[in-house]
């Protein structure tokens, strides 16, 4: 692939709690071995605490998210309809349920980390906290240096998700045509449409939540 312009250039991370924050340093570390790429981490107060007081750790920026308070909350709490007679999708898909409003800001709030990052970077790779890297991302880098401000990986088509809950959207109906990123690692350029499609993508995922209870935001990236 030809050499690009890319300026400043990170993988970006959103993870808060101990769990999430290790799988996090480690994706951080392993894309370290190939470019070099500085790394970002957005967290809650409590997690940007413990990093502090930890004496090496792959991060070169750690941000904190004034909405992402809600870590402890999140693993505190069980879902309220515990009955058997429920399956695991009716129990997380109970609006009401702590756990699931606990999700739900957990989710906006790494959407939001794009933004965070894209104002300390020209581009940035927002990862998936369980990601490992085994190869250069500098070709996805590259892939949003000059036109597109997004790039990433499309779902096989078949295995979309929640197209039921995005049909019955009327203000968010996607054509089937329309294909589905895989948001477990996407390039973002630094650019005024990628930060318009980031507040349409909070947008999509409040609605289509209230809506139907989904809470995976992968679906309204595709809204």
């Amino acid at each position: 692939m030809a050499p690009c312009l890319l300026g400043r250039v990170a993988t970006v991370y959103f993870a808060v709690g101990s769990r999430s924050l290790q799988k996090a340093a480690r994706s951080a570390a392993s894309s370290k071995r190939f470019d070099g790429l500085q790394s970002m981490l957005v967290t809650d107060d409590a997690t940007a605490r413990k990093l502090r007081m930890e004496r090496e750790h792959p991060f070169d920026i750690v941000a904190v998210d004034a909405g992402a308070s809600h870590a402890a909350e999140f693993e505190a709490t069980r879902p309220v309809a515990d009955r058997s007679s429920l399956s695991t999708a009716e129990r997380w898909r109970n609006r009401r349920d702590p756990a699931n409003l606990a999700l739900r800001r957990l989710r906006a709030a790494k959407i939001r980390a794009v933004d965070t990052a894209l104002r300390h970077f020209d581009v940035a790779l927002l990862m998936d906290a369980d990601t490992y890297v085994c190869a250069s991302l500098m070709e996805a880098a590259c892939m949003v240096s000059d036109g597109p401000v997004v790039a990433f990986v499309p779902v096989d088509r078949g295995r979309e998700h929640a197209a039921s809950v995005l049909a019955r959207s009327e203000r968010w109906r996607v054509p089937g045509r329309a294909v589905e990123a895989n948001t477990g690692v996407v390039a973002w350029r630094n650019a005024t449409a990628a930060r318009n499609l980031i507040g349409a993508w909070l947008r999509a995922y409040g609605d289509l939540a209230d809506a139907s209870g989904f809470l995976m935001d992968q679906p309204a990236f595709r809204a």
